[in-house]
């Protein structure tokens, strides 16, 4: 689904901001279609391969490639299993749950997991809302467009807090600011979703667009355009290129959409709201237990790396996760005024909803409260500070 930015021996690190970007682009390119998502919801009986079974087993070792949990460690007689859809291949966004597993907070917390790669967030928020899958990771804004077509889906904690979209260049170039783009060339991707809101960041900045001279390009020739000067900048995910930038011995600078006016909400943990309603105790576990081991992969990103490469060994080396995982970690609390892990600001939402309201992603007057519960979370959420 995503474009090659890598050689194909390790394309997958690379390849995941073009899919990421793209599903959301789909969505706000005029055409998305999700047919009676609501309706279909109630009736749709999970499925065996991909949803999450109500039952319980006994405890036991979840997807293939977990580490053994931690030695002493207190585990329920019963768990609950859980099939875990992501938005897309494995890395620095997912790895939190690829190493909680590992640990075996996932086990203490009563939730038997099985972490099943996605291939894009659309994709997956049109499964859950369909009822075949129960629990995925989608960033917000794709969600809520679902939801607003009917679809039976419900953000239940933002993981990630704001989008990953940055403007980068090579710190040679002396953009530190929006407003130095003025005069520069900036590479675009038509149709993706931070050229779609890149009038936001402007705007924001104090500069308009004919200040700036764009150059549309496929994602697969961001890289190889900045280093050979054909351009200034270009607009991409700061946990994707500029990893790949950094990699290759290059300083950068990464004007993040968050902190230039645009922070929209990232990617979140979401529910078919059915499934939600009839096992509200399994959300709140697979949250709790969520969070925890995002908590752990703050504390120890290169153990997070480690895991995550032993489990999905296609995906990248350690090193490779880590270079993303580093980047993604100073997300996890990045909303403005955020003072809790799990939990953004109201304000942030609304900023939400009226970016997305302003590029027709969601219709006019909507309610995001009706698509978005804080209901499921810990008491006691880890601290920012």
């Amino acid at each position: 689904m995503g474009m090659s930015l890598r050689s194909s021996s390790t394309l997958p690190k690379y390849r995941r901001f073009g899919a990421r970007s793209a599903a959301f682009a789909v969505i706000l390119g005029i055409s998305l279609v999700v047919s009676a998502c609501s309706s279909n919801a109630k009736n749709s009986g999970t499925s065996a391969a991909a949803g999450t079974s109500a039952g319980t087993s006994t405890a036991a070792a979840g997807s293939t490639g977990s580490a053994p949990s931690n030695a002493g460690a207190s585990t329920p007689a019963e768990t609950t299993k859980v099939n875990f859809t992501l938005n897309y291949l494995p890395g620095g966004a997912q790895a939190g749950f690829m190493y909680g597993k590992s640990l075996g907070i996932f086990q203490q917390h009563g939730i038997d997991l099985t972490i099943t790669p996605g291939s894009g967030s659309l994709t997956t928020a049109e499964l859950v809302a369909q009822g075949k899958v129960n629990i995925g990771y989608v960033d917000a804004a794709t969600a809520f467009s679902v939801a607003a077509k009917g679809g039976a889906i419900t953000v239940v904690a933002p993981i990630l807090q704001v989008n990953g979209y940055a403007i980068i260049s090579l710190k040679s170039t002396g953009i530190d600011s929006v407003k130095a783009l003025a005069g520069h060339s900036l590479s675009i991707v038509t149709g993706l979703a931070p050229t779609v809101l890149l009038p936001a960041v402007f705007a924001s900045g104090g500069v308009t667009a004919d200040q700036i001279h764009d150059q549309n390009m496929a994602s697969a020739s961001q890289i190889g355009a900045i280093l050979q000067h054909k351009v200034d900048a270009i607009v991409a995910a700061g946990d994707v290129q500029g990893p790949q930038l950094e990699e290759k011995g290059q300083q950068v600078n990464e004007l993040w959409y968050y902190k230039n006016g645009v922070p929209t909400v990232g990617e979140s943990i979401v529910v078919n709201s059915n499934y939600l309603k009839d096992h509200g105790d399994v959300v709140k576990q697979f949250i709790a237990a969520s969070l925890d081991s995002w908590v752990a992969t703050q504390k120890n990103p290169q153990a997070a790396s480690e895991a995550e490469a032993q489990q999905f060994p296609a995906e990248g080396t350690a090193e490779q996760e880590l270079d993303q995982i580093k980047v993604d970690i100073g997300l996890l609390c990045a909303a403005p005024g955020a003072t809790n892990m799990g939990k953004v600001p109201e304000e942030v939402w609304q900023r939400t909803q009226t970016i997305l309201e302003q590029f027709k992603l969601l219709p006019a007057n909507s309610d995001y409260t009706k698509w978005e519960t804080t209901d499921y979370l810990p008491s006691s959420l880890p601290s920012c500070s």
